[in-house]
């Protein structure tokens, strides 16, 4: 980054409305970091040829956050439906509506430690946690990850595996 700068993360929206944003609010006069660039005009209080100002921001990337979830049980164990019903548990709570956690944000700390009570949830009698794991590239498994501040977080059912012991 460059010294006495601004930094600002965006994912999604046009970027006409994301330089208007940044115009409007951001004080004149400091550098900029980022990846995207877009030139604004301000029309405000003064007539053509407006002056025109670059604005800059990085454009932050989906990054799939993947999980391992380890049972004890043996697969005949439980019913036929358990890896789908752990799967939505899972993005449940890492989207945010679980009604306890709040959703997966660019550059966090997703611990592995969040995601116990949802999945022990989906059948807390016969249901036995070795462990839950996550990884940024499904090979390097830890109790939790963060992510960048170039990194938006996602997950989807592909992304979490079951396993047994």
């Amino acid at each position: 980054m460059a010294p006495h700068s601004v930094y600002i993360g965006v994912y999604g929206g046009a970027q006409a409305d994301i330089a208007q944003a940044i115009f409007n609010n951001k004080a004149p006069g400091c550098e900029m970091n980022g990846d995207t660039h877009y030139t604004v005009q301000h029309t405000e209080g003064y007539s053509p040829p407006y002056p025109e100002y670059t604005l800059q921001w990085q454009t932050a990337k989906p990054t799939t956050v993947s999980f391992r979830v380890t049972l004890q049980n043996q697969r005949t164990e439980l019913p036929a439906d358990t890896d789908s019903r752990i799967q939505q548990a899972i993005i449940k709570t890492f989207t945010g509506r679980d009604d306890i956690n709040a959703a997966a944000t660019i550059g966090a700390l997703i611990p592995a430690g969040r995601f116990y009570a949802g999945v022990a949830a989906v059948d807390p009698v016969r249901l036995n946690i070795a462990v839950i794991e996550l990884s940024l590239d499904a090979q390097h498994w830890s109790s939790g990850v963060t992510l960048g501040i170039d990194q938006v977080p996602v997950t989807s059912e592909t992304a979490i595996q079951v396993v047994t012991a």
